[in-house]
């Protein structure tokens, strides 16, 4: 059962990849949304290069859905006795790394964490009414060395930290083989109150029950999101590229920024997930591989702070404390996630 390593799984791929650009190359002369999303532990451990170590995701939001993702969403999403507001589409590719605690290891540490990296593409259809949104995401990638993520992170702490300020990572000839991945989530969100005061001042509860399958994640996850300040969108919330996958794909003021050109607010978001199936932790599905105990109950503790700086640029730092992952795992894991969107 090594075949989903093979040429022609690679060749899916890259077909994918093509169709994906394709798609995105219809729909940029649209006025729409770009979103550029960085997450390292370099803001929350102070550069401790483990774990869920570094996070890149670059996402496109067009203005109008292409015809055949609003068909397919017709077919998909369901609206009786309902009107439908907006739908909107996003495109999005990224690469996820992950390592143990001890990069300068030239050995397999058995009772950590397997080297590992996820390049991906991704298409997420989103409807909503007023209060309800729905997410449905297909996600296509490959784990192993053609996620390139050992070339990425040797590249950047060669030559943009520089070796004498940081670890060498050292481990990598360990990581998981390659392997291509499949991950089909759909995620609802509520915002299920809200109170706005005088002088543009708000507060509002948003939460979020959603599931997703495939040989890279496959989990249940629920949570919810207090937010606070003033001139609060009109969205559902704060979305992070988590390790664990986030099907919103959307940040704050995609849908509709503030009548005012300046918006702040304060936001705490919690999320839990039963977790079934992790390949960094499981390791590979279908070859011999690293892997540790996975733990199935995981957990995100996220506080950060959105500002709209002016209109059509966003800015939103969130913190967030991940529990553990894996038994053997020694310490919970803190990181930061940066994402900037502008509307063009």
């Amino acid at each position: 059962m090594t075949c989903l390593t093979h040429q022609p799984f690679r060749l899916l791929f890259v077909c994918a990849a093509f169709f994906w650009l394709g798609s995105v190359a219809a729909v940029t002369a649209q006025a729409g949304s770009l979103v550029l999303n960085s997450e390292n532990d370099f803001f929350g451990s102070a550069g401790t290069d483990r774990y869920y170590t570094n996070g890149v995701k670059v996402t496109l939001i067009p203005e109008k859905p292409p015809l055949w993702a609003d068909r397919l969403g017709d077919r998909f999403c369901r609206w009786e006795g309902r009107e439908k507001n907006q739908r909107k589409v996003a495109f999005s590719f990224g690469q996820n790394i992950y390592t143990p605690r001890d990069i300068e290891r030239s050995d397999l540490i058995v009772d950590d964490r397997p080297y590992s990296g996820w390049l991906y593409a991704g298409v997420g259809i989103h409807d909503r009414t007023a209060r309800r949104l729905d997410t449905s995401e297909v996600i296509l990638g490959m784990v192993g060395k053609q996620s390139y993520a050992r070339e990425v992170q040797t590249w950047w702490h060669e030559n943009v930290i520089g070796l004498n300020n940081t670890r060498e990572p050292r481990g990598w000839d360990n990581q998981l083989a390659n392997e291509f991945g499949v991950v089909l989530l759909r995620e609802r969100k509520w915002r299920f109150y809200e109170q706005h005061w005088g002088n543009g001042f708000g507060f509002d509860c948003i939460t979020h029950l959603g599931v997703a399958l495939g040989n890279i994640y496959t989990y249940a996850n629920t949570g919810g999101e207090v937010r606070l300040g003033w001139s609060l969108p009109d969205d559902f919330g704060t979305s992070h590229s988590r390790p664990a996958g986030d099907a919103s794909g959307l940040t704050a003021s995609e849908w509709q920024y503030p009548d005012t050109p300046l918006a702040a607010h304060f936001f705490i978001r919690a999320d839990g997930r039963g977790v079934a199936r992790n390949i960094f932790l499981d390791g590979n599905t279908f070859a011999d591989s690293h892997s540790v105990a996975r733990k199935f109950l995981v957990g995100d503790l996220s506080v950060g702070v959105n500002l709209t700086i002016c209109k059509g640029v966003n800015l939103t730092y969130t913190h967030v404390y991940q529990s553990k992952e894996f038994k053997q795992q020694d310490l919970a894991h803190v990181y930061g996630s940066l994402s900037l969107a502008i509307t063009y």
